[in-house]
């Protein structure tokens, strides 16, 4: 059903206001308008400065949902993968990501703001699924099964936590436990 509402996906609220700035400011002013005077969530306003009105349109923005549940799955993919792939075969792997990105989906408090709605689902479904990936080179860190090299994987992890910095408030506090 979640890939079936997808298509009454429609904008609404903060959609129209950073299509439009975005489409008049430009891509870097719009993202340095934004970050000094609103918030400093540089990761989620990146996203949203390419927002589907400005590029493409309602069928553009219909299909964004896809993506969101995509990134979910590779997020959870990507930390089943590495926390058990010593121990549990592909398939089991793939019904255990199926589940948690179901149940995820299932658990969201608002779905139509968690996923159908994009400032939304940028500033929380994505930074969720970077973390899951994250937290998947955290195990490969832990277990030396590096990303090509050691060196390579420490850059990646620390990338990815300079880009989750930049998301939301609640993401920093998950880095902070971990």
């Amino acid at each position: 059903p979640y890939f079936w509402l997808s298509g009454s996906a429609h904008p609404a609220a903060d959609d129209y206001a950073y299509a439009r700035e975005a489409r008049d400011m430009g891509y870097a002013a719009a993202n340095e308008h934004w970050f000094e005077t609103r918030n400093s969530r540089f990761g989620a306003t990146a996203i949203l400065t390419l927002h589907p009105l400005i590029h493409g349109g309602l069928d553009t923005y219909q299909l964004i949902p896809y993506l969101w549940i995509g990134l979910l799955f590779l997020g959870f993919l990507a930390l089943i993968h590495a926390a058990t792939r010593q121990f549990l075969p592909v398939r089991q792997r793939m019904v255990a990501t199926l589940s948690c990105t179901a149940l995820t989906l299932y658990q969201l408090p608002n779905l139509a703001e968690g996923i159908y709605w994009m400032p939304g689902a940028v500033t929380y479904i994505v930074p969720g699924a970077v973390l899951l990936v994250y937290c998947a080179l955290v195990v490969g860190w832990v277990r030396k099964t590096w990303l090509i090299h050691r060196w390579i994987h420490l850059a990646a992890m620390f990338l990815l936590m300079v880009l989750l910095f930049g998301f939301s408030e609640i993401i920093v506090l998950y880095l902070v436990a971990l």
